[in-house]
């Protein structure tokens, strides 16, 4: 009985530890410096160059935005960086800025990109992009208290201010096994308790019928 239960115990340990995420990674973020009440009014696309703190995969955004006029809606997208412009993209997704008073770290406006497998590169430059609908005011609040940063505005090009604040995150789905795992492990235990139980009535048969010899 002891070998069973100790098979079991393995069991449920496999299973548990599988479903544990790793954790979190920061690629980037300057939301540790505080948000000001500064901020870039948006009508035209505007991006800010960061570099990546740490590597790994760009799950989502966080943005300190404030919705002011027109559509909620933003485009916010992921650029390589070429020769601190631009380069090619490497991804975006859709979102919408529900904030519209002074954003603070608990009312930033997140974004996902899962599923777009963009990788980032501690130590190398990237771009981090929001493009509010036609005719819309969008502010981005920013960061004072930093230098200024390489900085993108489709009505003025490329000049230096002080970046945007955001954080960009590295945030990995739970490790659940796949149903055949489950039932592998399942039938696994099934066995070794049938078998186990098979051989202790065999046992204990064996002792009622065995003759006594006198």
């Amino acid at each position: 009985m002891k070998r069973a239960v100790l098979l079991l115990a393995a069991v449920i340990v496999v299973m548990a530890g599988a479903r544990q995420a790793r954790a979190d990674i920061v690629l980037f973020s300057d939301l540790q410096n505080g948000i000001s009440n500064s901020s870039v009014f948006n009508t035209a696309a505007e991006a800010f160059q960061f570099t990546a703190t740490n590597s790994g995969t760009a799950t989502n955004a966080e943005l300190a935005l404030q919705f002011v006029s027109g559509t909620d809606i933003v485009n916010i997208s992921l650029f390589a960086d070429n020769s601190n412009t631009r380069g090619s993209s490497l991804g975006s997704a859709i979102a919408a800025v529900t904030t519209t008073g002074t954003p603070t770290l608990s009312t930033l406006t997140n974004v996902s990109f899962t599923g777009q497998n963009i990788q980032l590169v501690s130590g190398t430059a990237y771009w981090l992009q929001i493009a509010p609908a036609e005719s819309s005011t969008i502010n981005w609040y920013q960061i004072n208290t930093i230098t200024d940063s390489n900085f993108f505005s489709s009505g003025t090009g490329y000049v230096t201010a002080h970046r945007g604040a955001f954080q960009i995150d590295d945030q990995p789905l739970a490790s659940v096994p796949e149903p055949t795992s489950f039932a592998l492990c399942g039938l696994g235990a099934i066995a070794f308790l049938g078998g186990y139980g098979w051989r202790r009535r065999k046992q204990m048969t064996a002792v009622v019928v065995a003759p006594i010899i006198s």
